[in-house]
């Protein structure tokens, strides 16, 4: 039987960190003094009280997630992801639709660059650091996808499996992670 509950709650507790991740751009337009603080921090708040909400009703004993939650939770985080991703260029009124904002965050949630807007460069640092922001888990979606699917069509890798992974890849992932957010502050 499907676990709704323990689906909700890892939905629930990606929004909270989806949240917490719009407090940069918050940050980024305080220190430029951009008209699009109010707008990022609506953001923020918004997502981070939605999936504190969510979270908090959806907790649970120690449940274990399994194939099937597994295979619902990760393209329905993708989706809220970018449902949640889209507000900062809905509220600012960067793009005209909230379809046109759900693209762009799409787009930057999946690595593919594509862009509604014209002139990107006129978007306020705190909205291009966002945009740049999304394109992190996008980028590193897809070295874990590698990881994770090629073992199953018979590619060569170590898989996903609990005893095939050791200390140093554990090192090597969070190595990587570190990396890619320190290189999103240069």
């Amino acid at each position: 039987m499907l676990n709704k509950r323990i689906i909700l709650n890892i939905i629930g507790l990606s929004v909270m960190l989806e949240g917490a991740f719009l407090l940069f751009p918050v940050l980024i337009s305080l220190i430029y003094h951009e008209q699009d603080l109010h707008t990022n921090f609506l953001a923020f708040a918004v997502t981070f009280l939605t999936g504190t909400l969510i979270w908090l009703l959806s907790r649970s004993k120690d449940e274990e997630i399994g194939k099937r939650e597994a295979y619902i939770i990760v393209p329905t985080v993708w989706v809220v992801f970018s449902a949640f991703g889209a507000l900062p260029y809905f509220l600012g009124h960067y793009v005209p639709h909230y379809t046109d904002a759900f693209f762009e965050a799409i787009s930057g949630f999946t690595t593919t660059g594509a862009s509604i807007v014209t002139n990107i460069e006129a978007l306020p640092h705190g909205i291009l650091f966002w945009r740049s922001l999304t394109h992190l888990p996008g980028g590193l979606g897809i070295l874990i996808m590698f990881i994770a699917i090629f073992p199953f069509l018979g590619v060569g890798g170590i898989g996903p499996g609990l005893d095939s992974v050791g200390p140093a890849s554990n090192f090597a992932a969070l190595n990587l992670t570190g990396k890619c957010v320190i290189s999103l502050f240069i």
